[in-house]
């Protein structure tokens, strides 16, 4: 509630105004709502303000209720995690288990400045974003099992990475980009269409081998 006093000749009054909620806020109430709405529970998405602001540890991966949580989109507001260090979307269950059906990715996901471990295994995932190469902490990015037909050059960006597997999409190629990841030490791109790596990529990967 905003007051403010204000002058008219020699009359004071006063006004009171109705102050705009905090971002946060309203961030954390969009966030309750959609979990309400796909039935996800007080352990997963916290019902108190900050505990939820404060979270590091997200996963929308709840086994037992495997087909009644499934949802083809994520609030923007995620963005407003700012703590998370991770977050799970995606796992290995079996060869023929599709988790969720995540068919993009908010762009507010780029603003989480601490994640390091993003899953997003056995999505409906057409396409990787470029701006997948803001997010400089990431250690583990999965993404085994979506349709995905090619990756960004941007990825190359992602200079902490350690682990990335793209097994079972539809990748014809990859950007030589990926030669620039010094620090991965695990790449799985097994069951994709390539029928070659660029030759960056050869000479990069024949020292670990």
């Amino acid at each position: 509630l905003l007051i403010e006093e204000l002058m008219s000749g020699n009359a004071k009054f006063w006004c009171f105004f109705l102050a705009p909620p905090s971002v946060n806020i309203v961030a954390v109430k969009a966030i309750w709502n959609w979990a309400d709405k796909h039935n996800i529970s007080k352990h997963d998405i916290p019902r108190e303000k900050d505990a939820l602001l404060n979270l590091k540890h997200l996963s929308f991966i709840n086994l037992e209720y495997i087909g009644e949580k499934r949802f083809t989109s994520l609030p923007k507001e995620v963005g407003n995690l700012k703590k998370l260090t991770f977050l799970q979307l995606g796992d290995i269950v079996n060869e023929e288990m599709v988790l969720n059906c995540l068919t993009e990715l908010p762009i507010e996901i780029c603003e989480l400045p601490e994640l390091a471990y993003l899953h997003l295994q056995r999505n409906d995932l057409y396409e990787l974003p470029a701006w997948i190469g803001n997010l400089t902490k990431l250690k583990e990015l999965k993404l085994g099992g979506n349709f995905l037909t090619s990756l960004p050059k941007e990825i190359g960006k992602l200079e902490k990475l350690e682990v990335l597997t793209i097994w079972q999409n539809d990748l014809e190629e990859i950007p030589k980009e990926i030669s620039f990841l010094k620090n991965l030490r695990g790449l799985d791109l097994s069951s994709n269409k390539l029928t070659k790596l660029p030759n960056e990529i050869t000479n990069f990967l024949i020292p670990s081998l």
